[in-house]
């Protein structure tokens, strides 16, 4: 991507509260209950399960297009008014915790706390600091969605250009479990303006990569995250696959109470919302519990993926890239589940070229 095309990219912050959707008021009581819950039935505040799931509840009133409401911003006003504090002594959590607040002041918060904060992580200069460009690009959105650069032009220019290059490699999302840092760094560029346009067939192609990837994986989680880019993006999400999403939204089981030593998904139960809210499923459909409680999803007890990296390991020279002559000898060998899923995938737009790399065919060591 040339100099030109980034300038796209740092437009300015005009484009940071474009949705994908029209704006829709949301059933107050579903909000209420579901705020209520992580704000005070959960995890203690300021910690990171805490912020992570106020920052997957924002997020996806924003990817919805949904306003929350005036009750909704007087039970989070105390919180909002934490964040600094929260800030400086969780500083390693600066991009969740501003977020929050950049998040609640579109939501209509009076108040400019994100603008302060905005400023302390400049004058620490935490954003160089950063160990990986996914952390970089992160705090460099939100350096843009308030009108100021993170590193400098150069440096945001060399970022992005390597992001680019990265999420452009559909090979690798075909091979590794990276469908959490290519949702989050895809959705940011989107965020910032120009990347719809610039979408390469590249990196169209890592998404529906590393879609079938978590599919097959059965990791809903990023599943749902990849489903809420591919919307952004104006991609269509195969139906199979929308479906297993919606069907493992249905089987979420709402429970009253918290306990920190079970298994819970609440963060699963959020972010699907947003593939429920373009099947024109609603959000928070269900009666919720009052006070806190629970999101438990039944035990996953057969992961395709498992299996079929198994098969296709202990065929050595035989192995090659070609679906249609893989596809006896690894079906047979599958359990029921196992073959289900992946016949399910097989028949989705983008399949083959999947495993032409996934089946790593090539690689002779």
């Amino acid at each position: 991507m040339g100099f030109k095309e980034m300038d796209m990219l740092r437009d300015g912050p005009q484009g940071a509260n474009v949705v994908a959707f029209k704006p829709r008021d949301v059933t107050p009581e579903s909000w209420l209950k579901i705020g209520d819950n992580i704000l005070n039935h959960r995890h203690r505040p300021e910690t990171l399960p805490w912020i992570t799931e106020n920052v997957f509840l924002l997020v996806m009133a924003r990817r919805c297009g949904l306003s929350l409401g005036s009750e909704f911003r007087r039970m989070y006003r105390d919180a909002y008014e934490s964040l600094p504090e929260f800030l400086q002594f969780q500083p390693d959590s600066y991009c969740m915790i501003l977020t929050i607040a950049t998040e609640l002041e579109r939501q209509g918060m009076s108040g400019n706390l994100a603008g302060r904060m905005v400023q302390w992580i400049k004058s620490r200069d935490l954003i160089a600091a950063e160990p990986s460009d996914n952390q970089r690009l992160f705090a460099s959105w939100q350096m843009w969605q308030h009108g100021t650069s993170g590193l400098g032009e150069a440096e945001d220019q060399a970022l992005i250009r390597r992001t680019m290059q990265r999420v452009s490699r559909a090979d690798l999302y075909a091979q590794l479990p990276l469908g959490v840092e290519l949702a989050q760094s895809v959705a940011q560029l989107t965020a910032m303006g120009g990347l719809r346009s610039l979408a390469s067939d590249a990196i169209k192609s890592s998404l529906r990569n590393a879609v079938f990837y978590a599919y097959l994986a059965s990791d809903d989680l990023t599943l749902a995250r990849l489903s809420s880019v591919y919307g952004m993006l104006g991609m269509v999400l195969p139906q199979p696959i929308e479906n297993y999403i919606l069907k493992q939204l249905s089987r979420v089981r709402l429970e009253p109470g918290f306990d920190l030593g079970k298994p819970d998904h609440l963060t699963f139960y959020i972010a699907a919302q947003v593939t429920a809210y373009t099947a024109n499923q609603g959000v928070f459909a269900e009666t919720l519990p009052e006070g806190g409680f629970s999101a438990q999803l039944p035990r996953v007890t057969t992961t395709p993926m498992r299996e079929i990296s198994e098969i296709i390991r202990t065929m050595k020279s035989r192995r090659c890239g070609n679906w249609q002559q893989m596809q006896p000898e690894i079906e047979r060998q599958l359990s029921f589940p196992a073959f289900n899923r992946l016949r399910s995938a097989a028949g989705c737009p983008g399949f083959e070229a999947f495993f032409e790399v996934f089946s790593r065919p090539y690689e002779r060591l």
